[in-house]
């Protein structure tokens, strides 16, 4: 019996219509999806028993053994995905996600194993069922280049951002979202957190972020009052025409990560917002 046949009897009795349309397109992608451990292992048995030569047929047990931890790792993904979005968001096989776009969804996220970056492909998968035709392909390829390292890295510079707001007559006329992040390779926060200039020119490869190192990002208050906020901290900043905001901006694909990436306060961030317009001579 060959591997095929092996598959298609185990199988047979096994696979049935998905219940979501996660698990429709996964047991297309994937021959081992609907089979229970138990059929699993007597796959493997009957393959290790088999007349095949050995170095078939460890090719064939390693190759089995590969496709099953991608499941695994998929099925997690989609757990995640679903406990993020709620009871009110439809996985039944009337959603109306692309067959392709999940596709290409599973065929680069199969092998991530991280939890950090298994929440973010989670929180990708969840905003593309809350939002159908939301998520553009290119955001899958840059996901798919980020490790473990780089995205805990990207996640503390996505929360590396103030408010800035600016005021005139004692009102507030607009406020933006910033993220401010100063070339301050040498301090312990920086060093703990492994931003560095190399790493930040690897987040710029991966089309995360944008640099600028010789000089700093600006924005342009047009004489008005301004205040940098984080969370329940701020400073009030002395009215300037340029308003220099750190070394790092996000690239479209950057914010579009951030909007799903977990907020979370950096307590030391009070103290470089601080020193950062203290050495810029901007500080009140």
């Amino acid at each position: 019996m060959n591997n095929n046949d092996i598959i298609a009897e185990l199988t047979k009795e096994l696979i049935k219509d998905g219940s979501t349309k996660l698990d429709k397109v996964l047991g297309g992608m994937f021959p081992y999806y609907f089979m229970k451990r138990d059929a699993v292992n007597m796959y493997l048995e009957n393959i290790y028993r088999s007349d095949l030569p050995m170095e078939i047929k460890m090719y064939n047990i390693l190759n089995a053994r590969k496709e099953i931890k991608r499941i695994k790792n998929i099925k997690t993904i989609n757990e995640l995905a679903m406990l993020d979005s709620g009871v009110n968001v439809d996985f039944s096989n009337n959603s109306k996600v692309s067959d392709t776009w999940l596709e290409h969804f599973y065929e680069e996220s199969k092998d991530i194993s991280d939890e950090k970056v298994s929440i973010i492909w989670a929180k990708l998968l969840s905003t593309e069922f809350q939002n159908p035709g939301s998520t553009p392909p290119s955001i899958i390829r840059v996901i798919s280049g980020i490790d473990a390292k780089y995205a805990k890295i990207f996640s503390v510079i996505c929360n590396m951002c103030a408010v800035i707001k600016y005021i005139k007559d004692d009102t507030i006329v607009c406020s933006s979202e910033e993220i401010i992040v100063p070339c301050y390779f040498d301090s312990q926060f920086y060093l703990d957190n492994e931003i560095t200039f190399s790493t930040l020119n690897e987040l710029e490869s991966l089309g995360l972020i944008k640099c600028e190192f010789v000089s700093d990002y600006i924005k342009r208050p047009k004489d008005q009052d301004i205040i940098c906020e984080y969370y329940d901290f701020y400073i009030n900043l002395n009215n300037t025409e340029e308003l220099p905001i750190g070394s790092v901006m996000l690239t479209e694909a950057g914010k579009y990560i951030k909007k799903i990436t977990e907020r979370e306060k950096i307590d030391h961030y009070c103290i470089i917002l601080k020193k950062y317009y203290t050495d810029k001579g901007l500080l009140k």
